[in-house]
């Protein structure tokens, strides 16, 4: 989620505010009741989240979906067009997605929710501000809606009470554009409150899954640059993309890390990030062990199933390796200038103990990955090509290699980190 794509949305006609995403430089998504008043082809009033210090000016936009009174309301959304095109910038289009499985997919979404909402000093009005949405799709709620309702449970601290006058505190998150967490891709659009909990823990979205069968959608998307290609996400790939958002992280933290001036700030770098990854690392065996239950072994070859079962993990596999694609380039440039600095022979050993463990989200062991060189980098090309194939009967093997590899790094990378605190107490005897 980009949070400089957030757009308010302010219906004259109906007196109704609402919550818009800018799918491209010049199309807002939002929730249908919010413009209902205007109709389709009506004019309506939008501007972006303005940042402290900066004005955000209210720009004209027309209803271009529903394009027609019979078909609004089929789904709660809608598709926006500014009038004065590109007046948002060149953005590229916004992927979307579909949830593929019944477990819950995390998400996260902003909204200018009434709750969040503050007395302008002086002015007689209030301001509306952002609160997050935090949670989950349940794609088991709501079963008998088909594709055209979700429900959201939210997760997050930031949950506000039920009013006594029975308003929703989350009137004006309508439109709040939900994106599978730790990646660009949306998957649905908040509706309403769902009233389900005694707090306003639970809303109604529309999937845009729906959308893309709504009649008309595509077309109109199609004409302003939207391509409806919807990308199949599960919460075992949303969970792999959030742990490789929090691997970048840390790299940038080892980045900093090594360049930073002066041993006190070096040091308490280092520790955090000694921290963020042991958080990681658990998390990350997990993720591996779900995928080596999921592998056949050897012994299954040729039973009913199994070249599905390698196929499907092969794939996951693959996916996996792409999604820490990012976090393999940070930490190869980090490699580069951690040599180019001369650090303290115990701080030199915990960072190429971290360079040496480093989440890749590749398979790994000392046979397979060696240093990060381009012959290494081609080895790995061909056994990822393999999986599938003549490799397919390994895949508990090289699953049980890597996590027995991550183990073992990460037992030495805490013996370093044991050695750099030892060697600091004893210098600060000295």
């Amino acid at each position: 989620m980009d949070s400089s794509r957030l757009v308010e949305v302010f219906c004259e006609a109906g007196g109704t505010v609402g919550t818009g995403y800018l799918t491209t430089g010049d199309t807002v998504l939002t929730a249908w009741h919010v413009v209902r008043a205007a109709g389709p082809s009506g004019a309506v009033e939008v501007r972006v989240l303005a940042r402290p210090g900066e004005r955000a000016e209210w720009r004209r936009a027309i209803v271009a979906w529903p394009a027609s009174a019979a078909s609004g309301g089929a789904v709660d959304a809608a598709l926006l067009v500014l009038e004065d095109a590109g007046a948002a910038g060149d953005l590229a289009p916004v992927r979307w997605g579909r949830i593929s499985g019944d477990q819950p997919v995390a998400v996260t979404g902003l909204g200018f929710a009434e709750v969040a909402s503050e007395q302008v000093p002086g002015a007689g009005a209030r301001r509306r501000d952002t609160l997050p949405l935090r949670g989950q799709l349940d794609p088991l709620a709501h079963a008998k809606s088909g594709d055209r309702q979700v429900l959201l449970g939210l997760t997050g601290p930031l949950v506000p009470a039920r009013r006594a006058d029975g308003a929703s505190p989350w009137s004006g998150a309508s439109g709040a554009a939900l994106f599978a967490d730790g990646t660009d891709v949306l998957l649905a659009v908040v509706a309403a409150d769902h009233e389900l909990t005694a707090d306003a823990r639970s809303l109604l979205a529309v999937p845009v899954t729906a959308l893309a069968e709504a009649e008309g959608f595509s077309a109109v998307a199609g004409s302003h640059g939207i391509e409806l290609e919807l990308l199949r996400v599960d919460a075992a790939s949303v969970r792999a993309a959030g742990l490789a958002h929090s691997a970048l992280a840390a790299a940038d933290g080892l980045e900093a890390a090594v360049v930073s001036a002066g041993a006190q700030r070096r040091w308490a770098a280092l520790d955090k990030l000694c921290t963020d990854l042991e958080l990681i690392h658990q998390d990350y065996l997990l993720m591996f062990e779900s995928i080596l239950e999921q592998a056949p072994d050897a012994w299954e070859s040729g039973t009913p199933g199994f070249a599905e079962r390698v196929r499907e993990t092969a794939t996951r596999l693959r996916r996996l390796r792409l999604t820490y694609e990012a976090v393999r380039v940070r930490v190869r440039v980090t490699a580069q200038s951690f040599r180019q600095v001369v650090l303290p022979q115990c701080e030199g050993d915990f960072v190429e103990a971290v360079v040496a463990y480093f989440p890749t989200g590749e398979l790994r062991s000392d046979e397979l990955t060696g240093e990060l060189v381009t012959s290494g980098t081609a080895v790995l090309d061909h056994l990822y090509r393999s999986l599938d194939g003549e490799l397919g009967q390994e895949l508990g093997t090289l699953l049980r290699d890597t996590l027995r590899f991550h183990r073992q790094r990460w037992a030495e990378l805490c013996a370093a980190h044991a050695a750099m605190q030892i060697s600091r107490g004893t210098e600060g005897l000295i």
